[in-house]
């Protein structure tokens, strides 16, 4: 089975987490941000809110 493969036989969070959670270099705003453009709209312009770069 190829990687592809798998992803599409697992959730898509499942998938996402497992890549943020593998990549050490990715900063921890964009992990969550990443969960939140998962979750929809709102989540991401919260998290943006949260650091300081959402428009208003």
């Amino acid at each position: 089975m190829t990687a592809a493969d798998e992803a599409v036989d697992r959730p898509l969070m499942e998938v996402v987490l497992d890549a943020i959670d593998a990549d050490n270099e990715l900063a921890d705003d964009a992990k969550y941000l990443m969960l939140a453009a998962l979750e929809g709209t709102v989540q991401v312009k919260d998290q943006l809110d949260d650091v300081g770069l959402s428009q208003r």
